[in-house]
């Protein structure tokens, strides 16, 4: 169902599945909007009677996906998706996080040159996994979409196990320098008995008695 909302999303959700409803269910050409408009609601349904149901069976799926966008989201839509686009980078984002926001952002926008989303993908990507790719003799003008983002992927992993190493090796470090520190200045836990043991009756302390040797 469509309520006609200017969200992408939703929007596409409806051409996807309501393509693959028709297509399914083998609709004849000339009932297909009409049978659309059943799962229409609200200002989308509103396009439907005000613009297309004199004549639905005149419709074709095409036509009628993109007049309903044109209805329902307002004029500067493109515009404004493609300024988002422009200011899209993975920054502090992790690598699926980023290429969903780009996949989402292409599927708003429709038609753009797969070239153009490649190098957008690999330039938008944080310096060290770039450096990565290059270093893995992958190429911004020769990659494929699915070979930058899986092992962008994959080279975040390894950044990630290899950070986790050296934070273990700094706190053991940390730990042995402590432990160090603390036994040269006398404040270890572990001290010579005889020296702090109590004096026996008639001795000092190492246990020795006037007149011994």
């Amino acid at each position: 169902m469509y309520d006609g909302s200017p969200d992408a999303r939703a929007f596409n959700r409806f051409v996807t599945e309501g393509t693959a409803f028709i297509i399914d269910g083998r609709v004849p050409q000339n009932r297909q909007v009409f049978v659309l408009s059943y799962y229409l609601d609200k200002f989308a349904y509103d396009f439907y009677i005000q613009k297309v149901s004199m004549n639905s069976s005149e419709w074709r799926l095409q036509e009628f996906f993109e007049e309903l966008f044109n209805y329902c989201f307002p004029v500067n839509y493109w515009m404004e998706q493609h300024l988002r686009l422009k200011k899209c980078f993975q920054n502090e984002k992790k690598v699926s996080t980023y290429v969903h926001e780009l996949e989402e952002l292409y599927n708003m926008i429709g038609t753009i040159d797969e070239h153009k989303k490649v190098i957008k993908l690999w330039y938008g990507l944080r310096s060290s996994i770039q450096q990565g790719l290059w270093r893995d003799q992958l190429n911004p003008e020769t990659s494929t979409w699915e070979e930058v983002a899986d092992h962008a992927a994959i080279l975040e992993i390894v950044q990630s196990i290899s950070e986790t190493k050296d934070e273990g090796s700094d706190a053991e470090y940390d730990s042995i320098t402590k432990y160090s520190t603390d036994s040269e200045s006398g404040d270890s836990e572990y001290h010579n008995d005889a020296e702090y043991a109590p004096n026996p009756p008639g001795g000092d302390q190492l246990g020795n008695f006037p007149g011994r040797m």
